[in-house]
């Protein structure tokens, strides 16, 4: 087994076990953070007030993301490589899919365009997204 993994595996074990307890006192371990609780539900979370010039940034990003992954949803091509053999690619959607979205230090609310957006055209009916919390135990609002 890899380091790695030898040093991750007890930490998915212990969260596993206790649930938000153990990501809780990891959250305060690995990012100096102390959490009441752990956010499920984003919908349950006020809508981000974002200045003007940052929400139409990010609306003409969605737009561009969104324009690109559609573009590659399968068509249904299908290709007779040789005499009476037909191929084509068939792409399914899964029923969930989990995003890391970097947050406190380093955030990037660009990869939860980058990662969301494709489930989304895909038809994932699930997304879930985890990200670091802000010093203050935030959210960014951007990543919202």
């Amino acid at each position: 087994m890899l380091l790695t993994n030898l040093q991750v595996q007890p930490i998915v074990d212990d969260v596993g076990t206790r649930g938000d307890d153990a990501v809780i006192e990891f959250t305060s371990k690995f990012d100096k953070v102390q959490l009441d609780q752990v956010v499920e539900e984003v919908a349950d979370l006020p809508d981000p007030e974002l200045e003007p010039h940052i929400k139409e940034a990010f609306d003409v990003a969605y737009d561009n993301i969104y324009a690109f992954h559609l573009a590659q949803k399968s068509g249904g091509n299908v290709v007779e490589n040789m005499k009476g053999v037909r191929c084509k690619r068939v792409a399914r959607s899964i029923g969930s899919v989990g995003i890391y979205i970097p947050g406190g230090t380093a955030v990037l609310p660009s990869t939860a365009f980058m990662l969301s957006i494709p489930a989304k055209i895909a038809g994932c009916k699930t997304v879930v997204l985890a990200t670091p919390p802000s010093k203050d135990g935030s959210i960014c609002k951007e990543v919202l």
